[in-house]
Formats: structure tokens, sequence, C-alpha cells
């Protein structure tokens, strides 16, 4: 059957909007009689807390409340795995982005001088700022974990020791990634609404994650959850920074609200913004690989450490999704990987486009051209060898043979655009002047959803209304990535009507039903079976209408087109919802949609981690300059096969995001983090690409329709961004040559200018 919405392209429904002016951020929320809140920062890494005097600040005119932890009613941590993370710090600082107290005033300047009135008396305890010291450290981070070490993590397939025993040569190096921000447009900000109702609360703001938002104001807050709505403004970007982090502001401007019965709004400063929310984690990996003389693989393992920060957040996921994808994708007859999430006083760590697998990726990729370099064999050449093809089996024991694999049809497609043999070795005889060129390439598969023992859910709630409007109500988040607009696209294949029906509501926890937060990529695989589920059930609700009036079987009725068809009978799609309303009937429904159950030992590590993969390729061109040590990105490229996707020109912009994004990942950002403290606090000193920095960029979509996704697709929004990184290091370690190797993130200048060559 062919689609009619599926499959091309469609104008993104928030797009005018956006790049004319008129979306309303939460910034753009004004509100009479409103309050402004803002917040007292720890001065210390770690630190008890002895005493805070906020009477000075209480005494300043225009100042409305001040509030500290023992004002919250209910709980003082939040947290969606682990309570842990303090909404005001209570009995100590732990990170130097904690808050103790928040300030709400008339205007934001009174607001910022109140929060010098606020006196707080500190005893400064010890710091661990580096996770692998931090195990079984005396110092302890939180009694929750005395040994500091949240969580560990295993994935295994094979006898490794036999692999390892199997090879002819045995490679092992160490490799270091470090914090990275959002560098989202759109610093933090939440309002917070009292409502008439005495207690209840309405939060408006830029949450990604609006069911934890509900549940945490309710349980600091002692409100029952129908009492508590959650609404999110437009987001001027996330990349799954505005989780928790929005969460504890949305936390202390409902208290306040309810305090003052006044609205509050609170918002960050973008130095703010970098101090107090989380980052990716920082991981330090040994990598081990095992391969006979002709190039193939017999044996990898890597063993990581990740650097939690203060608190845990979502750091055994993280760790999970780069210890249970650390193979990558290819056919190794063993493998071993094992990490540990460990407790410091850094800032926290948390979800980050990609969660976890870019890390693992950058290790792996980087070991695995080493490895081909000693081999005497391109890159590329050596992961042809090597890549997974149908029915082959993955690093935790999974058999991938339901569909097509399409690892090395992104392999060959980028290798392809960017003439990666012929560059390669053209660049590795040539480069002996001061101004060099190397190629990078790097590979990934991505598992789609949450995976392991977790089973994901997925709600939607479709009300097709009298007229044949549609309204669409879902709960995961538009974060920038065009969620609602796929949303859209596949409610109107579902129910065959025209996409011009469909009204997609703004993500409401007072219309639409839990369904979790838009992560994981999980958004198109969850959000587009449950919506087939709702119009389904739409479907043979209007059916019995119709086989009522007109005596027919259901099975005769057909949706396609914005036509209902029976026989010879052929009608609109409004007529016939009409008839269903004026029978009595409401062509309404809620979706829902489980993920399978997956056969997974978590003490062993094996089994099946996920229910698809998504499979992908990047590849990259540099030109170093080894007097200065500025790296010049001339052509980027990533092939991602993505099932089927649903609005192509959407697809292409995601890869293109992921390529600019790890772009500088690899190459720029650093947050100068030492001692817990953050001295790159804006874009001044903490570098992104820009514009100028950005040469051609070639996204490739490669199409194998996956038939466990909705209408064949795969995930597409952290796998754009997760093998880049390590495809950059890896074309600047080519230019250089010589056997310098960047092992660290960022391979900025002073990385390449100090880089030594490596004794053989």
């Amino acid at each position: 059957m062919e689609f009619k919405n599926v499959n091309k392209t469609h104008e993104r429904i928030d797009g005018m909007e956006k790049v004319t002016g008129k979306a309303i951020y939460g910034s753009d929320v004004r509100m009479l009689n409103m309050l402004y809140a803002k917040g007292v920062y720890s001065e210390y890494a770690h630190a008890k807390i002895l005493s805070i005097d906020k009477s000075k600040a209480l005494a300043l005119e225009g100042v409305a409340d001040v509030v500290v932890a023992k004002d919250l009613p209910g709980s003082k941590t939040i947290g969606e795995v682990v309570s842990d993370q303090y909404v005001l710090a209570d009995d100590k600082v732990r990170m130097y982005g904690d808050v103790v107290a928040v300030v709400a005033a008339e205007t934001p300047e009174i607001a910022a001088e109140a929060v010098k009135l606020v006196k707080v008396e500190y005893e400064p305890l010890p710091a661990l700022h580096d996770p692998r010291t931090a195990i079984n450290n005396p110092t302890v981070v939180t009694d929750l974990f005395p040994t500091n070490v949240y969580c560990d993590y295993v994935a295994s397939n094979g006898d490794i020791e036999k692999g390892f025993a199997e090879s002819d040569l045995i490679f092992e190096q160490d490799y270091e990634t470090s914090w990275q921000e959002h560098v989202y447009t759109e610093p933090e900000v939440v309002i917070g609404i009292p409502s008439i109702h005495d207690g209840a609360v309405t939060v408006y703001g830029c949450l990604q994650n609006l069911y934890m938002a509900r549940e945490s104001v309710c349980q600091c807050l002692n409100i029952p959850m129908s009492r508590v709505t959650i609404r999110q403004t437009v987001i001027g970007g996330s990349f799954g920074g505005k989780q928790e982090s929005t969460v504890s502001i949305a936390v202390r401007a409902a208290l306040l609200a309810v305090r003052t019965k006044r609205p509050i709004k609170y918002l960050l400063t973008r130095e703010e913004s970098v101090r107090e929310t989380f980052k990716r984690h920082p991981f330090y990996m040994h990598m081990k690989i095992g391969v006979t003389k002709d190039g193939m693989l017999r044996a990898i393992s890597g063993d990581f450490i990740s650097d939690a920060g203060a608190y845990v957040n979502k750091a055994k996921g993280i760790m999970g999704k780069a210890i249970t994808l650390g193979a990558g994708p290819y056919n190794s007859p063993s493998a071993y990987f094992y990490g540990r999430a460990v407790m410091t006083n850094n800032i926290h760590t948390g979800s980050y486009q990609g969660f976890g697998n870019p890390q693992g990726i950058f290790a792996r990729e980087c070991a695995m051209t080493e490895v081909a370099e000693k081999l005497g064999l391109s890159p590329y050449e050596f992961r042809r060898r090597n890549i997974m093809k149908t029915g082959d089996v993955n690093g935790t024991g999974q058999k991938m043979d339901w569909c097509r694999i399409g690892a090395l049809d992104v392999l060959d497609a980028a290798a392809k655009e960017i003439d990666f043999e012929n560059k390669y070795w053209k660049y590795s005889r040539e480069n002996k002047g001061s101004v060099r060129r190397g190629v990078g390439i790097s590979c990934s598969l991505r598992g789609n959803s949450v995976g392991t023992v977790i089973q994901d859910n997925g709600r939607v709630y479709i009300e097709v209304e009298e007229d044949g409007s549609v309204l669409v109500s879902i709960g995961l988040a538009e974060i920038g990535q065009g969620l609602l607009t796929t949303m859209k696209i596949m409610t109107a294949e579902a129910l065959g009507c025209d996409i011009n029906r469909i009204t997609i509501n703004d993500p409401d926890t007072s219309r639409a039903p839990l369904t979790g937060a838009a992560l994981a990529s999980r958004g198109t695989y969850l959000g587009g079976h449950a919506i087939n589920d709702a119009a389904a059930k739409i479907h043979a609700i209007v059916s019995e209408a119709l086989c009522e009036k007109y005596e027919i079987a259901p099975e005769e009725i057909h949706y396609y087109d914005d036509k209902v068809t029976f026989g010879e009978t052929e009608m609109p799609f409004d007529k016939a919802v009409k008839l269903c309303y004026d029978s009595g009937r409401t062509a309404a429904s809620v979706g829902n949609y489980k993920t399978p159950p997956l056969t997974w030992d978590g003490k062993t590590g094996h089994g099946d981690a996920f229910y698809m993969f998504t499979f992908s390729c990047a590849m990259v061109e540099v030109e170093v300059d080894m007097d200065t040590g500025k790296t010049e990105v001339l052509k980027s490229v990533a092939a991602h096969d993505v099932g089927r996707a649903i609005n192509p020109q959407m697809a292409k912009g995601q890869i293109v995001g992921g390529l600019v994004g790890a772009q500088g990942w690899a190459l720029t950002e650093d947050l100068g983090c030492k001692d817990g403290v953050i001295r790159n606090l804006n874009y001044d000193n903490y570098i992104i690409p820009t514009t100028m920095d950005v040469r051609e960029v070639v996204p490739i979509i490669v199409e194998n329709p996956d038939p466990r996704g909705p209408y064949g697709a795969r995930s597409l929004g952290e796998p754009a961004f997760d093998p880049c990184g390590a495809a950059y290091v890896n074309a600047v370690n080519h230019a250089m040559g010589n056997g310098k190797h960047i092992r660290s993130l960022p391979a900025n200048l002073e990385a390449v200018f100090f880089c030594e060559e490596e004794k053989q």
C-alpha cells in the first residue's frame, strides 16, 4: 500500500512561528502581579550548611519571600531513578551548582540584590573531583552510596579469554572524554501559577519531562497529581538538558507560587544555567582489542568509569547504553564490557543526546582505527571486514535477524560520498609539511528506546471531532527535533484522513495521558505505535456505526486518502465521522503501546538488550596546521539507516545537527572545570562551532524498513550524534601522522600543538 503522508516531506507545524519570532517561549510570558525568583548558590563544592540567615533579604523592600529546604512541606529531594537530588540544599552542599535558597521579589533587579543579602555559614569538607580515586574513598558524597560507586553494568558474549588467546595482535589503550554543555539557545525558565483552588498549581516552562515535573511538584509540596498541571511552553533547544534541571526549578517556582499566591517567573541567566544544570558525563575508558593477522576481530572489551557528579540523575541508564552497545556494529566472536558510575563533587551529569553511547563509541572507534594502522589496513577496509550483517550476533549475544541490517550500507554510502579510500592513502603519503589533511571514520549502532529490563510505554489521546477535525494530545515534548510534526504525519496516515485535519496540542499533563519524556530516541517509535493503536480503536468505533446503518461487515471498510470506502460506496472522512456521532458514539480513544519483553540477564550482561536498532556511520575530512594546532573541517558526512524516514527533510536536518554538535564536542568545547568550579560560564570562552567553522555537511538517508518500528521507521534523534565525535578526532590523528594520537577530548588547537610523537 502506498503511503499518503509517511515518507514525504511536510512543513514543520512550528516552523513559521519560530523563524518569524512569533513563538511564545517561557521568557515571553508576562502575568499581572508576577514575582521574579533567583537562587543563592553554594560557595563550596562540598560543605556542611551550619546556618542560613535570610532576615536581611526579607527586610529589603520589594522582597516577597525567601525559601530554604525546610520550607518544602514534602520531600526535599527529586530524581526519576533515585530521589537524591536536593531541590534546595539541606544538610550540606555537594557541588558548586547547588542552590541553598531562593528569593522572590517584585523585579529581577531586586531579586538579584536580595540574593547577596542571604548569609550562609558553611563548614568546608574534603571534596572529590576524580571518579577513579573516589571509589572507596573515605570521603563520601552521599550516604546512599558509601563506596561512592552508584552502579555497575556488564555486557558480554562468547569466551573473551579464548578470543584474546586466538588473537595474533592485542591492542590496549586508554581514552577520555570530558563534560559537554548542552548549548541550547534558551536558558531554563518556568512560571509557577497558583490556582483559585487552594494549594493547586500550574507550572509553565521549557520542561522536557512533564510527568517527572508533575510527580516532583506533588511529592515536594504534598499535593495530589489531580491538582498539579504542567504545560510546556515552546522550548528553545534541549538535547536532553531540560529534564531534571528544569524539574528542580519547577518545584521551587511552584513552592513560591503557593506560598505567595502570586505568579512566579524563575529565569536563569546563561551563567546560572551553565553553573547549575547537568552536563554530558565524562568517561575514562580502557579498550582492549584482539585481531588475527588478516584483520578479523576475535575479541573486544572495555572497562569504563563515568563521573556521575554530585547526583545520580540517569547515570545507570547512561552507563548501560555505553556498555550494552560497547562492541558496536561489528561481528566479534567475543565481547566483554564493564562499567561503573561514580559519585564526585563535580557538576552533576545527566541526559545528553547520545545518552552514553558517544563516549563508548569514541573509545572503541579510535581504538579500531589504531588497530587498523598497526595492521597496515585502511580504517575503512578494517571495518568492512568486520561489519555486522544480517544474521550476525552483537556484543550481548542478540541475533540480528528480523530484517536487513544496514551497517554495511551506511559504511559504504559514507565512504563513497567522501572518497575515503583514495583520500586516506593519498594523505598518508603526502602529509609531510606544516599543513596536512586527514580523513576519519566512525561506525555505530543504537538501541531504540530504553532497553534491557525496562518495558517502555507510549500513550496518546486522539479525539476526532464531529466535523472530522482531529485533536491529538501527547505528552512527548517538542524540543526542536520536529517530534510533533512527526506525530501529525503518523496520525494522518493511521486515520486515513487529510493531514490538514490534524491539530497537535501543546504537551499538557491535564490533556495527555502519562507517556514519559522525549528521550532515549523513543518518540517516533513509541508515539507512532500508540497513535496506530488509537487510530485502530477509532476506526472500530466509526465502522460499528457504518455497519449498523449499511448492514456491512467491518472488514469491508477502508480508510484512506480522506475517504471511507466499502463496496461501491465512497464517502468523505468527515461524513463518516458525523454519522458516527449521530449514532450516539464518540470517535475518540486512548492509544497504548508497550515494548515487548526482552530476554536480558543483568548479572551476565547477556541477551537481547534492545528490541530494534539504528545503524550509522560518520566520516570527516580535515586540514590541520601543525604550526598553530588549528583544525579546519573541510567536509563531514553521516549516513544513517533510519528504516523508513517519516519526514525525509526533517531527518536530514537531524543528521546535520548531529554532525555539527559533535564537531564542537570533539574539537573545541571545554568547560574549564577544575576542582568542581566551571571557569567557562558563557560562550565567549566555551567555544562552539559557528557558521564560519562549518563547511560542507552531507546527510545521507539509507532506508531498510524495520517491521518492528511504526511504518518501518527506526529512531534517529540520538543516533544523529552518536558516531560523529570519534570521526573528527580520527581525522585529526590521521592528518598529524607520525604516530601522534589525541585520545582525550577536546582535540583542540592546544591538544594538536602539544601532541607528542609516540615511541614505537
